[in-house]
């Protein structure tokens, strides 16, 4: 989420950092999904069906943003689904926050509310 904006900041054009972005974080995942494969944490079924999902949502994401371009001539379009996202995130991380802090208070838990030891 980080390097979109930045590599936008520093004036790489905008499919160039979506592109980029998307690679990066393909190779992440990949990694990543990797190392649970590895060790034996990986559920199978769960793997095919959210990395069908997931393949197909890339894909459907990304041509419908290029026929947006495309229609409106504006590589600028990228850069406001970028912002839109972030935004969207930076919301909804709110908002889980509060719900977690507003259910441990309706349960009684107050220990979410108090520093504890790092290590224990």
């Amino acid at each position: 989420m980080v390097k979109g904006p930045l590599m936008l900041h520093m004036g790489v054009n905008p499919e160039v950092s979506a592109a980029t972005s998307g690679f990066m974080i393909f190779f992440t995942s990949s990694a990543t999904t990797m190392q649970f494969m590895i060790l034996g944490m990986l559920r199978w079924d769960y793997t095919m069906w959210y990395g069908a999902i997931g393949l197909l949502g890339g894909y459907l994401g990304k041509k419908i943003v290029e026929v947006l371009i495309k229609k409106y001539a504006r590589p600028s379009i990228v850069i406001f689904i970028l912002a839109l996202i972030i935004g969207a995130s930076c919301v909804l991380m709110g908002v889980s926050g509060i719900v977690d802090v507003v259910n441990s208070a309706n349960e009684g838990r107050t220990s979410d509310f108090q520093f504890n030891e790092l290590c224990t």
